[in-house]
Order: C-alpha cells, then structure tokens, then sequence
C-alpha cells in the first residue's frame, strides 16, 4: 500500500508538469500570433449560432476609409503672383596695394606675392590687372596662378591694363607672381620696378535676383483625381538680350527655353509631379531680365472615385442573419463639424446629415444574398475612422 502512494504521487507530479508545460506552449503561442487573432481567440470569434450549431461572422465588414473629399468637375486654378528675375552687374576690385616694389641684382632679390579671393568664377568676367610704374628697369614677369600673364620690358609709366584669362583663374583664393629679370653678368647693376596703384578689377554678375520662387497648394482630392496639368505665363523681356528660361516644379524642370517675349506660354505637365500640400513653382534665367505675368497652374480633374467596399454573405447564412438587426454604422473623428453625404449600398441610397461622431443604421432591407457593395459618397468633409457592418442580437 506504501509503494502504491508513492507510484500514484509520481503520477500525479508527472501529470502537473504536463499541464505547466501545455499552459506555458498556449502562453507563448498567444504571445507571438498576430494581435487580431489573439484577440478572437481571446474575446470569441464574435459568431451567431444557427438552430443547427453552425456559426455566422458578426462583423461582415470592417474598413478604415480615412479622409474623404467632395469637389465638382471644375478645373482647379493656382494663380501665382507675377515676378520680376533681372541681373545686376557691377565692377568690382579684387585686390588693391598701393604699392608693389621688385628687384633683381647679384646681392639683392625681391619679390612679391598678392593673393585675392573670387566667390562666384562662374559669374566674374573681364578680370583686368594694371599700375602705374613710378620706377621700371629691366624685364618685368607677372604670373597668376603659376601661369604667366605679362614678361617683358616697360616702355612707360602707364600701360594698358592687362586681360587675365579666365581658365587662369579659379574659385576662391587666387595669387599674383610679380618679380624682375636677372641682370646676368652685370653684377654692379639691378633691375628694379616700383608699381603704384597696383590692383585687380572685375565685371561682377549678381545673379540673385535671376531666380524666383513660390508655393501653392494642393489638396488631397486635387492630387488624387489630376488627370492633366498645365502650366501657362506670359514672359515679357527683350528678345535678344534674354538666356534660357526655366521654370520648375518641385526641382523637376517643366519649361527650358528662350520664349516668344510676350506671347503666352503653355506646358503640359505630368500630374505625378504635384505633390499634395506644399508645391514649389521657381522661374530662373541665366541672362537678361524677365517679367513673368499672368502665371496660372491649372489641374483638370477627372471624374471623381468614391470608395466602395464589398462583403459576402453565403447563401445558407442569408437567412439566419436577416433574422437579427444588420446594423450599418460609421464612427468619424470628432462630433464639431456637420457630416453630409449618403450611402449607396446594393445601388439604394441613404442619406447622411448629421454632427454626431457616430453613424448607425439599420439596413436589412438593402441587403442581398452575395456580393454586397457600400458606397460613401461624401457632400462634405469627412473623416472616418472606423466602417463597419455587423449582426446584432
């Protein structure tokens, strides 16, 4: 009788440690399946029980259609203000020293170095370097940037300014070599230049003002139902003095050309270049002034897709559900604003009106056996959190 316990209690252990380990598998099975699922299993499957046992969803439909706008088939119109792109030049000196002093002999050498900064090569033109020389003997050598620009011998105190090439400049800091020749085997003699009024001068295009930029909105209705999108303007310039003209919508070039000065302008645009909310419109040139007028970007709309949704109900559950309250109901954002529009389920219409954040009907008589269809033809604003169908007791 003794051993018997002891069996019938190590059987009863072992039968303990099943359960422990079955319920720690259902634990962890609960905590890594989808949370939907967790939540049927958790809460039941929301089911209605037919006389013969078998079971029919409560909830047919579950959506979230989020923002809904109305708009009439009219074309959208963005007037953008009219704007003025022109350039600025000036002349402007680089770098001035009142004077530059070199010299060249057996037992004495100097030279000099002069540096001088260019922000925007692109835009600096005609850079000139010129001085007077109050004291010259010999060769003089100028060199910019190691390439050389002037060698030779002076013949007066003023001298024509000297043309630095371009390609022999470049952005930021440039230099200025400026020393004399040797005198060879007239060790007793020197070669001497003493420049005054020594400077660097350049012809400065302000570019600034040659770029102009605006913003204009577009809403997510406009966004989704853009079938075609132009852009029209009227450029007036003076042709011959005018570059190219682009204009650009958000970074993406829509327009690069010199245009007819004075005659409207019209592009296609391909409708997925607008974005929703902020657009950006830049018109820039790279010469010459422009006035842009009359700028209008226009977006026809197409012909407006309301959502529908769609849920079954078989054949054999038909009758079963019709048995119980088929309720329609629509849970929106806030309860602020009136909501109003109408439902069109199964081709009937029902009408909305109302500021409540809850919607609910009962739609029995609307349904059919299949395919159903629900929809949501909005009259104004609405923002829906939650549609759904379900069966009720």
């Amino acid at each position: 009788m003794k051993r018997g316990r002891k069996k019938g209690q190590a059987t009863a252990t072992s039968a303990a440690g099943l359960v422990i380990v079955i319920v720690l598998i259902i634990v962890f099975y609960l905590l890594f399946i989808p949370p939907d699922v967790r939540r049927d299993i958790l809460e039941g499957d929301g089911s209605l029980q037919q006389d013969g046992g078998s079971s029919i969803n409560e909830t047919l439909l579950r959506e979230n259609p989020g923002i809904l706008d109305t708009f009439d088939k009219e074309d959208v119109e963005h007037l953008i203000p009219s704007v003025n792109l022109f350039e600025t030049r000036y002349a402007a000196v680089l770098v001035e020293e009142p004077q530059v002093v070199v010299k060249n002999s057996w037992f004495n050498k100097r030279e000099e170095n002069i540096t001088f900064t260019i922000e925007d090569l692109k835009n600096t033109n005609n850079v000139l370097l010129s001085f007077v020389a109050r004291e010259y003997r010999g060769e003089l050598r100028i060199a910019v940037n190691g390439e050389e620009v002037f060698f030779g011998p002076l013949s007066s105190a003023n001298i024509e300014p000297i043309r630095i090439r371009k390609d022999f400049l470049k952005q930021g800091k440039n230099s200025i070599e400026v020393s004399a020749s040797s005198v060879g085997a007239k060790f007793w003699s020197s070669n001497v230049f003493v420049l005054e009024k020594f400077k660097v001068t350049a012809d400065i295009t302000d570019v600034s003002e040659q770029l102009s930029k605006n913003i204009f909105i577009v809403s997510a209705t406009e966004k989704t139902n853009a079938q075609r999108v132009t852009l029209s303007f009227v450029p007036e310039c003076t042709l011959g003095t005018v570059g190219t003209l682009e204009a650009l919508i958000n970074s993406q070039v829509v327009y690069s050309a010199v245009p007819d000065c004075g005659s409207g302008t019209k592009v296609e645009i391909n409708p997925d270049i607008l974005r929703q909310r902020e657009n950006t419109l830049v018109f820039k040139t790279d010469k010459g002034n422009y006035l842009i007028d009359l700028i209008k970007v226009t977006t026809q709309m197409k012909d407006a897709v309301h959502p529908i949704y769609y849920f079954d109900i078989d054949e054999e559950d038909f009758e079963e559900i019709l048995k119980h309250d088929v309720i329609l109901r629509v849970v929106f954002v806030d309860d602020l604003e009136i909501k109003q529009g109408k439902f069109i389920i199964n081709g009937r219409e029902t009408g909305l009106y109302q500021k409540e954040r809850i919607y609910e009907k009962k739609i029995n008589d609307f349904l059919v056996e299949g395919n159903n269809a629900i929809k949501i033809v909005p009259e104004s604003r609405l923002e829906i959190v939650k549609l759904e169908v379900v069966v009720e007791n």
